[in-house]
């Protein structure tokens, strides 16, 4: 005599068989499809809710009416920087450049002068440098320290 399917042994023996793999992996794949169907959904109705909130508060707030600005008095150009012999347009411009981005609001500079600067002599205090390599001590120090066998 077999087992019956309406005793509680006979459904508790159907929930014990392990299906199938084919059948895991179908299952598996309808469920992550699924999930991913109601994420979806999700956002684009996230979307239109937000998208109509967006169109009402639009809507609802009209837009102020600004009169036209009055013409702004004529600027008078400033003059050409005096530049040092030897150095390059494209270096005027990035000196210039650099000057205009760092000059707060309502604030307005000009470049008056660019010469190279003066080279100082040569400190009596400076570090020593070995007679072989042409290196100060710091310098073979950190050859020395990133050259070393492991």
């Amino acid at each position: 005599m077999g087992i019956s399917p309406f005793t509680s042994a006979g459904l508790l023996s159907i929930f014990l068989v392990e299906p199938s793999w084919p059948t895991v992996v179908v299952a598996g794949i309808v469920l992550v499809l699924a999930v991913l169907l109601v994420l979806y959904l999700l956002i684009v109705l996230e979307g239109a809710v937000f998208r109509s909130a967006g169109r009402k508060s639009a809507e609802a707030v009209p837009a102020p009416v600004v009169p036209a600005p009055a013409a702004p008095a004529p600027v008078a150009a400033a003059p050409a920087p005096a530049v040092a012999a030897g150095i390059p347009g494209e270096v005027v411009a990035a000196i210039a450049g650099a000057l205009a981005c760092m000059e707060p609001e309502g604030v307005r500079y000009a470049v008056q002068s660019i010469a190279p600067a003066a080279v100082p002599a040569p400190a009596a205090a400076a570090a020593p440098v070995h007679a072989r390599t042409g290196r100060s001590a710091w310098a073979q120090a950190g050859i020395a320290a990133n050259t070393q066998p492991f």
